[in-house]
């Protein structure tokens, strides 16, 4: 009997056993056929292979690697093709594919996660980890039933289906707000509703969002087909589709892409609509943002790589970017020490402008009201921030300005708009493990504790929640007046008390068996220190206000990476791998 087998083809960037009990259920046409290799029978093998070795998948002359996205697919009985290496359009993401041998589409609408298929995810996981990926989804909505389980299993972040992120976007927008979900099959997308709702809190019965299938579109299942991609055929074809189901739509707010299969097309959608596109990248990007080892595949980079690679000197549509200036409304604490204009440093290389608007004081901003000269006041700073300033995105001060998020985000029409980093709560606690709780960082513990109803409502997400822990920093050096009277201490001297605390907590914690997976700082006060708190504690992933602007802007054509397209230049292995 055969025990393992072994490919030498030099095809496939490596070679290793693969044991027949890992071996899909059917193979296709090419599987035995003479220009294979003659006499070759059976089960085909496992040979989901890339040209990602472990590590990085590739790197640019200057040496910065790309980053990895991974996808789980289930067992369609096909390889995923291995040579062309599929690439979001503006993000310089490599994307490879692992399927999870034996999860066939009838096993997983099934929903029962057996010991078997664990054994056959956490392998699919651990590979698609080994491979470099810093953030997994899945080809298949049925697989959200098991996001529990995978975020047991991962150490990378991991999202079942990119329509997760709708647990934070639903938080930023209107109840009446449309929003088009763009899909490879509608049918099949309608099957998996109900994990879509209990899970993704995304209910495709209601009128708000629009299904378009682009079932039709010739070959876009290509690349999980093995045969070549004729990428700029599906691109106008997808366009077609997207644009043909706005055509008679009004208050459409933006594009959920539910397919893997259209990662390479999201900024031509960008282009073609004018709307924010959310995807399997946006989603990486979320989660890549809040680590200490993110790093942006920049457009000097793209540049570079193309013309060390191919010789070519490639143009790209102008990009509407903005500076990284994120602009803060701040609470009037009617304390004459404190400043009413001023500028910070934030991580990511941004600059934090924060401008307090007369009479917009905690008390009113509790009542969730705003008086006529408060308003014109807030719509007159608004403007000075966009329009003047030119702003990448706006927050506030205070959580009880959630209140005003959708009277901010119509009276602001080029910025993404999020009063409060706590809007992304949700989405945390379900991409991480249910054995990990997230600890928010406030300025004040009392005065965050007020904002509970208000919390519950517009994000969803009650304190009561033993997931959340809450600490508040009003004993630290520096930041004792913070909450009450808006005033900040000598940025050193904090510092060293907030990452003193961190490490002194997290220690603690462990002891009693409370693990932190992520920390997010609910204060734009606290933006100065997220660099340090992340070198103190490395391996807890940290969101701030800077996160949420990073995410949002990844998703808009004003990204500063609108328009690279890396797909005419899929990698065909002719430089050396790392």
């Amino acid at each position: 009997p055969v025990h393992a087998i072994k490919c030498d083809s030099s095809s496939w960037s490596e070679r290793r056993p693969v044991t027949l009990d890992l071996l899909p259920p059917t193979a296709p046409a090419w599987w035995g056929s003479p220009s294979f290799g003659e006499g070759i029978q059976g089960p085909m093998p496992e040979l989901f292979i890339s040209h990602a070795h472990e590590g990085n998948a590739r790197r640019n002359p200057d040496g910065r690697p790309h980053p990895i996205l991974g996808v789980l697919t289930l067992d369609y009985g096909y390889p995923v093709e291995a040579e062309e290496v599929l690439s979001s359009a503006s993000t310089g993401y490599d994307v490879i594919y692992r399927a999870v041998q034996r999860m066939t589409p009838d096993r997983a609408a099934e929903g029962v996660f057996t010991e078997d298929l664990q054994r056959q995810a956490l392998g699919a996981i651990q590979r698609l980890q080994q491979k470099g990926a810093k953030a997994i989804t899945c080809d298949s909505n049925f697989a959200l039933v098991f996001q529990a389980k995978a975020a047991e299993m991962a150490t990378a972040p991991i999202f079942l289906s990119s329509l997760l992120q709708w647990l934070a976007i639903s938080c930023l927008h209107a109840k009446e707000d449309k929003f088009l979900i763009l899909t490879g099959d509608e049918a099949v997308l309608r099957q998996q509703a109900a994990p879509l709702k209990k899970i993704a809190g995304l209910d495709l019965s209601d009128a708000r969002f629009i299904v378009a299938s682009c079932k039709d579109v010739p070959q876009l299942y290509c690349v999980t087909k093995v045969q070549g991609i004729p990428t700029e055929a599906i691109e106008a074809a997808v366009i077609d589709v997207a644009t043909g189901a706005l055509h008679e739509q009004q208050g459409v707010r933006g594009v959920l892409v539910d397919c893997t299969d259209l990662l390479p097309y999201a900024d031509a959608i960008r282009a073609a609509t004018g709307l924010p596109v959310w995807d399997g990248v946006t989603g990486a990007e979320l989660f890549r943002t809040m680590r200490l080892d993110y790093f942006r595949f920049e457009v000097h980079d793209w540049l570079n790589e193309v013309l060390f690679e191919h010789g070519v000197q490639e143009g790209r549509p102008e990009s509407s970017a903005r500076p990284r200036i994120l602009g803060v409304i701040g609470l009037d604490y009617e304390n004459a020490a404190v400043e009413t204009e001023y500028f910070i440093d934030g991580d990511r290389g941004y600059k934090v402008l924060t401008k307090s608007v007369k009479d917009l004081t905690r008390y009113l901003t509790s009542l969730g009201k705003l008086t006529k000269a408060c308003e014109k006041v807030l719509r007159e700073t608004l403007a000075w921030m966009e329009e003047e300033v030119g702003v990448c995105a706006i927050t506030g001060d205070c959580a009880f300005m959630m209140s005003y998020q959708i009277l901010i985000r119509d009276a602001v029409q080029q910025v993404p708009i999020f009063m409060s980093p706590l809007m992304f709560c949700r989405v945390l606690a379900q991409w991480l493990p249910e054995s990990q709780r997230i600890l928010i960082m406030t300025a004040g513990r009392s005065e965050f504790e007020e904002q509970r109803k208000l919390l519950n409502s517009h994000c969803g997400f009650d304190l009561n929640n033993r997931r959340y822990m809450i600490m508040g920093c009003e004993d630290l050096e520096g930041l004792r007046a913070l909450a009450k009277k808006g005033e900040i201490g000598p940025r050193d001297k904090t510092q060293v008390a907030i990452c003193s605390r961190i490490r002194v907590a997290l220690s603690e914690w462990k002891t009693v068996g409370i693990s932190i997976g992520a920390i997010l700082l609910e204060a734009p006060q606290l933006m100065p220190y997220t660099q340090a708190l992340r070198q103190t504690v490395p391996g807890v992933p940290i969101m701030d206000a800077v996160s949420c602007s990073e995410y949002l802007i990844a998703a808009r054509k004003e990204n500063e990476r609108f328009g690279i397209k890396q797909w005419p230049y899929l990698w065909d292995g002719s430089i050396k791998e790392v």
